[in-house]
């Protein structure tokens, strides 16, 4: 396996084994879609809303109202307050998510595992969820989140079952609804009797004694992660799988937010999705994988080194670096082609 994509500079990554230096690198690539999503609807403006007032008495209506959404919804227009709600939501509940895990992907390349820890809790366990509920009910949250929302938005109120059938019903509304699980999302982020996800690790992380549950109680002699040594690599072993997997359904699920209030590019819409699906299947997965299979199958007639001539096989060592930057060595002469993926994909050469 390669041991990095080339989109980081080593000498940032020097505290984490080079073996997980592409899984690092997979992570930041996918936050940086979702920040590059988010910075084009924010700049085009999709947080203003208009409306018609008619006549001077809503006029003063208006100035005498306490907020500007208590005005739209005692003057019938709660459309017009759900659209705004909405469209605010979808690019702050976002930026939020990518300040906490911004912080936490750093903090993995200072081996500040604590804070790696703590700082993932939140976006993960509240704003993912909400993102989420937004995707498969929008009008349910819109109701729970203008009324009393400490009291029906709290997710401590929601059953495990309600969690999945949330993540669920998101997934149903989602393009790429076949890469993802609402059993997996939920063990990965919320069971705390899970050996292989988060949760029993962001707990530990944010309280330096914990109780409930055999895998949650603080052992003996110990205070949580206080003794951790900071050159064990067990903490990559465990956090890359699942972030990586529950950042790439985070994408997914902006992209379908984003589509109802902009018109997405089909096609860069699928190179997102190829992008992220398709490195994720090559660094976690056994084997080829369907992805690498399908597109080296198609595209067979167009993989040959332009220098000396010969076919081009992807590796599944390079097929991370081929999704993500379109680059694929030879192994004849040892050079290193830009092969245009997206291009030829557009063109239908591909999948449909």
């Amino acid at each position: 396996m390669a041991n990095a994509i080339g989109l980081i500079d080593p000498a940032r990554m020097a505290n984490i084994p080079p073996q997980f230096h592409a899984h690092h690198e997979l992570c930041f690539h996918i936050y940086d879609n979702i920040g590059g999503m988010l910075a084009e609807l924010e700049g085009a403006g999709y947080r203003r809303y208009s409306f018609q007032l008619q006549g001077e008495h809503e006029v003063e209506a208006l100035k005498n109202s306490p907020s500007v959404m208590d005005f739209l919804a005692n003057s019938g227009r709660m459309d017009v307050a759900q659209k705004s709600t909405v469209g605010e939501l979808n690019l702050a509940l976002y930026a939020d998510l990518l300040h906490f895990v911004f912080e936490s992907l750093r903090s993995l390349e200072k081996s500040k595992f604590t804070v790696a820890y703590a700082t993932l809790r939140k976006p993960l366990q509240e704003n993912l969820l909400y993102a989420a509920w937004l995707v498969a009910d929008e009008d349910e949250f819109f109701r729970r989140m203008k009324d009393a929302p400490a009291d029906k938005l709290t997710r401590s109120m929601l059953s495990p079952e309600e969690h999945k059938e949330i993540f669920r019903k998101a997934i149903h509304n989602m393009e790429d609804s076949g890469a993802f699980d609402e059993d997996i999302l939920y063990n990965f982020i919320y069971d705390k009797n899970s050996h292989i996800g988060l949760a029993v690790l962001m707990n530990k992380a944010n309280h330096l004694v914990t109780r409930k549950g055999d895998s949650l109680r603080t052992e003996d002699w110990n205070l949580n992660f206080i003794f951790k040594d900071p050159s064990d690599t067990d903490v990559y072993e465990t956090i890359y799988p699942v972030l990586c997997y529950v950042l790439q359904f985070t994408l997914m699920l902006q992209m379908t937010s984003y589509s109802r209030i902009k018109e997405i590019n089909k096609e860069v819409q699928r190179q997102l999705s190829i992008s992220a699906l398709g490195a994720y299947e090559a660094l976690f997965t056994p084997g080829r994988g369907e992805m690498l299979r399908g597109l080296t199958g198609a595209l067979m007639d167009h993989l040959h080194c332009p220098y000396c001539y010969e076919a081009v096989r992807v590796r599944k060592s390079d097929a991370a670096r081929f999704f993500i930057l379109e680059e694929v060595d030879c192994r004849h002469c040892r050079r290193t082609h830009k092969f245009p993926l997206y291009w030829l994909l557009s063109r239908g050469k591909w999948g449909s």
